[in-house]
């Protein structure tokens, strides 16, 4: 009756329950806004089991919420690279790897590095991440200029036709 958790396989061995409970604690701590003991846990974790993707990508999390951005692309290109052969066999590592390149791709967004993150949110869309596809629409350069040539044409006809606008007693019938 309560949560089940799938052992997880990896380079180093299982995942063990304790290592499965550390990684949900530090998650409780990080969202208590306790960020440098959710580090010191996932480290643990990471140190036991160092091929462990989920605990690398939400390690990254707590290090992006401390502004330790460089640490945090550390850890999402290990789980990145963890990850990305097993996504078609597995839909957990598929899981995974959608959040490390959203989350990347939010770093590089950030450092202003809009190649990048356009890449990166594309790989997190193509994984199943939604915030992944609303983010690469809006910096896909062909998604702006087709909003924006859209924006002016409805501002153009709007202007030269107002009696068709919204508030006009012809729109009304």
């Amino acid at each position: 009756s309560g949560t089940v958790f799938m052992p997880w396989h990896c380079a180093s061995g299982i995942v063990t329950d304790i290592q499965l409970t550390e990684e949900k604690e530090a998650i409780r701590l990080a969202q208590g806004g306790i960020l440098d003991d959710a580090i010191e846990m996932l480290t643990r974790v990471i140190a036991a089991a160092p091929e462990y993707p989920s605990a690398l990508n939400n390690r990254a999390q707590v290090l992006r919420l401390a502004h330790r951005e460089d640490d945090a692309k550390s850890d999402l290109d290990k789980a990145i690279s963890i990850c990305t052969p097993l996504t078609d066999k597995y839909s957990v590592f598929r899981n995974v790897a959608a959040q490390a390149y959203t989350q990347r791709g939010l770093l590089w967004k950030k450092a202003g590095d809009e190649e990048r993150a356009l890449a990166d949110f594309e790989r997190g869309a193509a994984l199943g991440s939604v915030f992944a596809k609303r983010e690469a629409v809006s910096l896909n350069p062909y998604a702006k200029l087709c909003h924006s040539m859209v924006r002016g044409l409805m501002e153009k006809y709007h202007f030269s036709h107002p009696e068709e606008g919204p508030d006009s007693k012809r729109s009304r019938t």
